[in-house]
């Protein structure tokens, strides 16, 4: 282009042409990536409702099948220990499963259960032995 004083300026009714293409192209994106963000949500929604209708499946899978193995047993040891056993794969399958309620019931219990592990003494006191010293 020149710069003499006789080259043709743009038109303002292009320019403003011009923009409003840009900002009706800018508007469509926006429009769009929000239809993908509701969408991404939804089919997570749906793979989370999902995974949990599975995990309650396996569950009365599991309940059906010991109701149906244990009927004969006279003793009450094997079901108690075979339930427990059941309960811990259960928590591994859930926590893989990713239901939630599971999660927030086990992060309630866990710190309340003392197994009698001691816990260690601080450093800075002296213990008994050596105050006997």
């Amino acid at each position: 282009m020149s710069t003499d004083s006789d080259s043709p300026k743009p038109n303002p009714d292009q320019q403003d042409r011009f923009q409003k293409i840009k900002m009706s192209a800018q508007s469509h994106y926006h429009a769009r990536s929000t239809a993908e963000v509701e969408l991404e949500n939804d089919l997570a929604t749906e793979r989370d409702g999902r995974r949990e209708d599975r995990f309650l499946f396996v569950v009365a899978l599991v309940v059906i099948f010991d109701v149906w193995a244990l009927q004969s047993v006279t003793t009450w040891t094997l079901p108690i220990v075979v339930g427990i056993i059941e309960l811990f794969a259960l928590l591994i399958f859930a926590r893989r499963m990713g239901v939630e309620e599971i999660h927030f019931w086990l992060n309630q219990l866990l710190p309340r259960i003392s197994l009698g592990v001691r816990k260690p003494e601080p450093s800075g006191e002296e213990s008994d032995t050596t105050k006997r010293d």
